[in-house]
């Protein structure tokens, strides 16, 4: 799983809603700009989650590579998703901006679940 963003309480709020319906989760990449935020985030996630396993990627490429989950929580206005990145079946969950992926995430995608049409 990949955690993108520094956004920290809406980060912590994905990972308890993931982690519950998904509990075999055993590892969360986690990947900030900012490395200081990226080292805080770690820090709050590992004290309620013991039990996972949690590293700060270098880049983004490196956060997104293998993950199958992946989660960004971002304000950012340029993709930082890059489709070449993503491998086949990822579930991919933009909490964020809405900006943070390339158009062909979503135009190469199997299915698009969204909360509203505007």
């Amino acid at each position: 799983m990949c955690l993108v963003g520094g956004v920290q309480s809406k980060a912590i709020t994905q990972l308890n809603a993931l982690y519950y319906i998904i509990p075999n989760i055993k590892k969360v990449k986690l990947y900030d700009i900012n490395m200081t935020i990226a080292k805080k985030l770690k820090n709050i996630l590992a004290n309620e989650f013991n039990s996972l396993e949690f590293r700060i990627a270098k880049s983004a490429q490196q956060a997104l590579g293998d993950s199958d989950i992946i989660v960004t929580v971002t304000i950012d206005d340029e993709p930082i998703v890059k489709n070449v990145w993503l491998k086949t079946g990822t579930f991919f969950s933009h909490v964020g901006s809405y900006q943070e992926e390339e158009e062909e995430v979503i135009l190469n995608t199997d299915k698009i679940v969204l909360d509203e049409w505007e």
